[in-house]
């Protein structure tokens, strides 16, 4: 006879299940997890506005170090380049290059035909639903860490 799960721990059951197949580098054959974050990031940017390594930082929630190392791989890659910004020369901007934007583009291609199929029988009603939850959770979990004074850096 199994425990009886609380709440909570269903809630942990389901996240790191979702969690797991979320970074299973099977789902997007040419990126890491992490990677492809970050490009995603870099794609979304608003063009002509300056992402810096913190920023990434920020948005992943890396550790500077991990951050750092990704980015570095990336531009190894030919994912991305940095260059100084002119305004403030020790600040560096981050660019997703042509070839990044590509592969990108194309991995980000096969994650959406994925999930067509995932969504397929169901109906947009559920699917707003269900994002509904997954954004109200988010919400709850920054404002938890935001009461706490936990910071992302």
């Amino acid at each position: 006879m199994s425990k009886k799960l609380t709440k909570s721990e269903q809630f942990i059951e389901s996240w790191m299940a979702l969690s797991g197949v979320l970074r299973n580098e099977r789902l997007v054959k040419g990126f890491t997890f992490r990677e492809i974050s970050i490009c995603e990031y870099l794609y979304k940017a608003e063009k002509g506005s300056v992402v810096t390594p913190s920023d990434i930082t920020a948005y992943t929630g890396m550790l500077k170090s991990q951050t750092h190392k990704v980015l570095n791989d990336l531009e190894k890659k030919g994912y991305i380049s940095h260059e100084k910004n002119p305004k403030d020369r020790r600040q560096l901007m981050l660019t997703l290059t042509p070839e990044g934007k590509k592969n990108y583009l194309k991995e980000h291609k096969e994650v959406v035909r994925l999930l067509d199929k995932v969504t397929e029988g169901m109906t947009d009603a559920k699917v707003r639903s269900i994002c509904r939850s997954i954004d109200e959770i988010t919400a709850a979990i920054k404002n938890f860490d935001l009461q706490l004074g936990i910071k992302n850096d």
